[in-house]
């Protein structure tokens, strides 16, 4: 009974916190989504889809830097959450973060620069050669920004005010829609790359700001650092970055992969349907982020009241899931008619298929959160690993022995995603001793609606191959 007044003083306290922040979450990765997809309309218009798969193969290829990131960027929600009482401690967690993203990406980017320029050189035809060289230099200036950017957005979640920075995204995502759609009919491919740098710097200044207004101690320009609050955060970037590099590897690596065997325009397929079906986990996540720090603080007081949110919670979020990924499939024709100016069987598969794959590893979303919030990530570590291993050994196989087609690796990439987050929510639920399906009657019909949803996605695929 004491856990039960717990949880509900605590929810009465957060609840209309995390309510604010999970909407305004939605609402930010709706806008985001959406802009980002409207901009690739204009540039399919204006480059085809060769247009498209060449702006995914450079960034997959720039993503590959992010590899050396021990940073704890995205983390530091976690580490600002856990200083509540320590305005000092605080602004040292973030300035120490800060100054070390800002020298480790100015190195890597310079390191990468001409490794990343001959292997794009080996990937794409003569014609885009030029275009896509100064896509990447423009990609990685934008490349620390963007990091630090993301530290800055990371530390307001900290604070408990996921809403505002849901704002401060909302406005970098109306800027860089408004000048792509401006940039790109004149500028091609070229529009979405200053398009993005100049989001990018959005983000940095009004997230910066918004960090000065509500921490006192901290100023515009890092002025700290801490040795302790570094060994921290590289110590937790470290196992961050560990459960992350196999996905941070396994998509750009599929998409070089692609673009050698496949071309351009099959990526540019791959591609749109791949982040349409990624972008739905994205919105789902958003709404269930602003969770990580209310998990952390409850943690720490009430582990057993942690777990009683965590139960109430799952349920929800694995409904949630189901519902998204299965109004995807259906307006799936739709947006090939809207992306594309055609129905593309193709195109539909692969939405479909992608769903499967990303919506059976959403189950676990809310599990994966709260694992985080506790600091176990071995579990995560190894399903990402196992997702790698096996998704990019299979599409190698498949390349190189000529039975690759854009159906087949979209069945090998979504079956890879679906095992390696499985995996990892079976072991995070034991670890920690979860109830994400809740008590047997509704862990039962819980069951049925997951069933439900796999074999009518499944018959979409089926129907579209």
């Amino acid at each position: 009974m004491a856990v039960v007044r717990r949880l509900r003083s605590f929810m009465a306290m957060a609840g209309g916190r995390v309510g604010r922040n999970g909407l305004l979450s939605l609402i930010q990765s709706v806008i985001g989504v959406g802009a980002y997809f409207w901009v690739m309309r204009y540039v399919v218009a204006v480059a085809g889809l060769e247009g498209v798969g060449l702006w995914s193969l450079t960034m997959g290829f720039v993503a590959l830097v992010r590899l050396m990131d021990l940073s704890g960027a995205s983390g530091l929600a976690r580490m600002v959450a856990s200083e509540t009482n320590s305005s000092k401690a605080q602004a040292a967690y973030i300035d120490t973060c800060t100054g070390f993203i800002f020298v480790l990406y100015i190195v890597l980017s310079f390191l990468a620069y001409l490794p990343l320029r001959s292997a794009i050189s080996g990937s794409v035809n003569s014609a885009s050669l030029e275009v896509a060289h100064e896509l990447l230099i423009w990609a990685l200036l934008a490349l620390p920004i963007n990091i630090i950017g993301v530290s800055q957005l990371s530390a307001i979640d900290g604070l408990g005010r996921a809403d505002i920075r849901s704002v401060v995204n909302i406005s970098s995502f109306a800027i860089f829609g408004l000048l792509a759609a401006v940039l790109v009919p004149t500028e091609g491919i070229l529009g979405l790359a200053y398009a993005q740098f100049a989001q990018y710097v959005t983000v940095l200044f009004f997230a910066r700001l918004v960090l000065v207004a509500n921490i006192p101690t901290l100023g515009i320009i890092p002025t700290r650092f801490s040795r302790e609050a570094w060994t921290s955060s590289t110590n937790y970037g470290f196992r961050l970055q560990a459960s992350t590099v196999p996905m941070s590897l396994f998509d750009p690596l599929t998409r070089i992969l692609l673009a050698r065997y496949l071309g351009l325009e099959s990526l540019g397929i791959y591609d749109l349907s791949y982040k349409l079906a990624g972008n739905v986990r994205t919105l789902v996540q958003a709404a269930l982020n602003p969770l990580v720090p209310e998990f952390t603080r409850l943690h720490r007081s009430s582990v057993k009241g942690a777990k009683a949110l965590h139960s109430q919670v799952s349920i929800k979020s694995i409904r949630a899931v189901i519902l998204s990924f299965l109004a995807l499939v259906l307006v799936s024709p739709l947006l090939s008619l809207f992306l594309l100016e055609e129905i593309s069987s193709n195109f539909i598969f692969c939405v479909a298929v992608f769903s499967l794959g990303w919506g059976t590893s959403s189950f676990g979303l809310i599990t994966q959160l709260y694992a985080r919030a506790a600091g176990v990530l071995r579990w995560s570590i190894v399903g990402q690993w196992g997702l790698l291993s096996s998704g990019i050994g299979a599409t190698v196989w498949l390349s190189e022995n000529d039975r690759g087609s854009i159906t087949i690796v979209a069945m090998t990439v979504a079956s890879a995603i679906a095992m390696g987050h499985l995996f990892a929510f079976i072991g995070e639920t034991r670890t920690l001793s979860l109830l994400p399906l809740g008590t047997r009657q509704s862990a039962i019909l819980t069951c049925l609606e997951i069933a439900g949803f796999i074999v009518f996605t499944s018959s979409v695929a089926f129907l579209a191959w």
